[in-house]
């Protein structure tokens, strides 16, 4: 089928808006973090404000977020909880095994905001092969994570930006793809019928040979993707919809279309 003008129209639209907005959040967290150095280099100038690319926010959560605290709902109230805390293993099928699972910042975003008064508990934590946060604890401990600038040989510098600089070509990519496998599990407990019920959620995902794609972008972009393409054919309420409000069948759908293994038990 040949798109219409209107429905390119369309799409052209939902693209700059989305592109305007990104571009906005970056520059409102460029502002409110003072325009800082720790930012890098800004793309230009505009009347003595530094403006960065649009897509500098997601560099800076990667990069940031994760270290700061996180915020969860329990016994219905927002709670703030420290990064690396709340470790536990859990086991899953193999090849897999056992991952640790913990604390880490920015996942639930603004859904605890969102659900506070329908839900007693939301929490989220990040899952690794055992040792990854002892390790990461110790350099938190040891300084490393600091933004604080410190005096060494006479030069100021700032502990986590050495940091990346040496933990960032250790774990890189390099030339050949990262072959990876991005694992989720969401576990919901309530009552059903005036009865104790539960419905865990997993979903493992890995490295597409055939379009190159790693898990890691799959899992992360096609949501985005995925929300695009529903706003772009009006099955998303107009105006901002936050990523807990749009329906989860939908999502589920259009994921087990583009080769998610979505598996779902209840107990």
């Amino acid at each position: 089928m040949v798109p219409t003008g209107v429905l390119t129209g369309q799409i052209t639209m939902v693209f700059a808006t989305v592109l305007l907005g990104l571009w906005s959040a970056t520059q409102w967290t460029a502002a409110a973090l003072g325009y800082q150095m720790r930012l890098g280099t800004p793309w230009f100038d505009l009347l003595g404000m530094p403006v960065y690319h649009p897509w500098k926010l997601f560099e800076w959560w990667y990069f940031f977020d994760a270290y700061a605290p996180d915020i969860f709902l329990r016994g219905g109230a927002i709670v703030e909880v420290p990064a690396f805390d709340g470790l536990e293993m859990l086991q899953f099928d193999e090849p897999i095994g056992t991952l640790e699972a913990f604390v880490t910042a920015g996942g639930l975003s603004t859904a605890p905001w969102t659900w506070m008064g329908t839900l007693e508990r939301l929490e989220n934590k990040t899952l690794r092969y055992p040792g990854h946060c002892a390790r990461f604890t110790a350099y938190r401990d040891l300084g490393l994570l600091s933004q604080v600038p410190v005096e060494v040989g006479g030069s100021q510098v700032v502990p986590r930006e050495v940091f990346h600089a040496l933990l960032g070509p250790r774990i890189g990519a390099g030339p050949e793809p990262v072959r990876d496998v991005c694992v989720m599990r969401v576990e919901a407990a309530g009552e059903r019928g005036g009865r104790p019920a539960r419905v865990v959620i997993e979903l493992i995902d890995r490295y597409d040979e055939a379009t190159g794609f790693t898990a890691m972008q799959r899992l992360t972009g096609w949501h985005a993707a995925i929300c695009l393409e529903l706003a772009a054919r009006g099955r998303l309420a107009a105006g901002v919809v936050p990523v807990e409000r749009v329906p989860g069948d939908l999502v589920v759908a259009e994921g087990r279309a583009r080769g998610w293994d979505i598996r779902a038990s209840t107990s």
